[in-house]
């Protein structure tokens, strides 16, 4: 028969130690049992361990995730320059610039699409979100790393950098400014 709780010995946070989930339950209500079981498979059911390879794989994912972070800071920054140089102060925020104009492309179905819809609608989003709508440093900081990796599709790319001061690949550009082979 299980004794009363009232007559059980506490921990130093008062709480009974009948009461207390073992490491294993505590585990799998922070973490989930589907999360967890990986990492208790890798290291034998030793749970302890499970979850030291848990935090090392945190703290693997943080130290990457900061350097996709200045990877994306940087590219972010030399699109910025490399596009203002060439297309001019209002590249981003101008409708006539490029980046706002309809690209239309025949889609595998045969219908007409504009392929530029998705970097627009992102322009509008950080530009809703900039404390300054007119600042366009402010909408580049607002624009994710999709933003950029979708500007340099094949489908916008041909009509965005159709210009002679952008011919060569413009991510070339942006990183140190070598020439292009005749195909990006």
């Amino acid at each position: 028969m299980k004794p009363d709780v009232a007559q059980s010995p506490a921990n130093a946070e008062g709480v009974a130690e009948e009461e207390r989930p073992s490491t294993l339950e505590w585990a799998k209500r922070w973490l989930s049992s589907a999360r967890l079981a990986p990492y208790l498979a890798d290291c034998g059911g030793d749970v302890e361990l499970a979850l030291a390879l848990h935090e090392w794989n945190l703290a693997l994912g943080r130290a990457v995730m900061m350097d996709v972070a200045h990877f994306e800071l940087a590219l972010r920054n030399s699109y910025a320059r490399v596009l203002r140089d060439g297309l001019g102060d209002g590249w981003l925020l101008d409708d006539s610039s490029p980046l706002r104009a309809p690209i239309m492309r025949m889609s595998k179905a045969k219908k007409q699409r504009d392929v530029n819809l998705v970097n627009r609608r992102a322009i509008d989003d950080a530009q809703r979100r900039a404390r300054d709508h007119s600042n366009a440093d402010q909408v580049v900081a607002g624009l994710t790393l999709g933003f950029w990796v979708h500007l340099t599709d094949r489908s916008p790319l041909v009509t965005i950098f159709d210009d002679s001061s952008l011919r060569r690949c413009p991510w070339r550009v942006a990183i140190g400014g070598a020439t292009a082979p005749a195909r990006c």
